[in-house]
């Protein structure tokens, strides 16, 4: 009889240690959760800054130097560029977009998104440059095929003139 009871009482408190380390898992769970969750924000938000802060970096190097800023506006507008003065308007190109590319790519997955990028950085940049639209579709047509570079090249041919389609 007494070994009866105590059994009793050992599957109860066997019983109770289960239930209690299983809530000791779930919230366990629940804070790596929440710590993973937190993680990535901050990954995120540093490689934003990091991105956003080399999209400044191309844009104070134009507004610096009167040289650049004349590549960059006549290169954006299509006009002929001698062969030294295209390749440093080529560079200015994929500096700004692989800055932008770096923010799409942290961006992928989160809660904002990736529409804004588009819709705020790359569609604003393109509108009335036909010669940033053919800079953009060339850095597209030599990079493996993503989700950024068919995202950025719709862009770049939805900013092109109708008659202007060929790369």
């Amino acid at each position: 009889m007494m070994i009866e009871k105590f059994d009793r009482w050992f599957s109860i408190l066997t019983n109770i240690s289960v239930v209690l380390g299983l809530v000791f898992l779930a919230f366990e769970l629940r804070q790596a959760t929440e710590s993973l969750a937190l993680s990535r924000t901050t990954l995120v938000n540093e490689f934003s800054a990091k991105a956003e802060s080399a999209i400044r970096d191309v844009r104070i190097s134009i507004a610096q130097s009167e040289e650049t800023a004349s590549i960059w506006l006549r290169g954006c507008n299509g006009e002929e560029l001698s062969a030294i003065e295209t390749v440093r308007y080529h560079q200015l190109v994929e500096s700004f977009l692989m800055a932008i590319r770096d923010l799409y790519f942290s961006h992928r997955g989160t809660k904002h998104g990736t529409d804004w990028i588009f819709k705020d950085i790359i569609d604003v940049e393109l509108k009335g440059r036909p010669g940033l639209a053919h800079a953009f579709l060339q850095y597209t047509e030599l990079r493996r095929s993503n989700s950024w570079t068919e995202r950025l090249a719709e862009s770049a041919r939805s900013a092109l003139p109708k008659n202007n389609l060929s790369s």
